[in-house]
């Protein structure tokens, strides 16, 4: 058996890999996808809470932005600071998300089927401790 660390991260690789062919589908990558769910879960958030959420330069986070506003999927409005701008999911956004949510909740059971509920809970769990735990560099 290989370290925890490294079989945790095949399997992140291994999920994102075919999260990323499903989303090809949509014309989309994992690391757009992630943005649409945090503006899902996040209506009317400043931009640079997205980016620092998922730990994603500035640069990279404007240009999905960019990308999204073209597609109709995002709006952008200006905070109560002149220099905030908010973005949120529009109703074409919204139902495009629904749409995919969809996909990937079944990819999610094809992924997990191996294991019993009782056992994704556990699972579940543990991810969640850990994600809520800071790592000493």
């Amino acid at each position: 058996m290989n370290p925890l660390f490294q079989e945790l991260s095949y399997a992140a690789r291994r999920m994102i890999k075919a999260e990323n062919e499903l989303l090809k589908k949509f014309g989309i990558t994992y690391s757009q996808w992630a943005f649409i769910v945090y503006l899902h879960h996040h209506p009317a958030t400043p931009l640079v809470a997205a980016a620092r959420y998922y730990m994603i330069k500035k640069p990279a986070i404007t240009a999905m932005k960019n990308k999204f506003l073209e597609k109709g999927w995002i709006c952008e409005e200006t905070g109560r600071d002149q220099r905030e701008k908010r973005i949120s999911l529009t109703v074409k956004g919204q139902q495009h998300f629904t749409i995919i949510n969809l996909h990937i909740r079944k990819l999610e059971i094809d992924f997990f089927q191996i294991l019993d509920a009782e056992e994704q809970h556990q699972l579940q769990k543990m991810l969640s401790h850990i994600n809520q735990g800071e790592p000493s560099l």
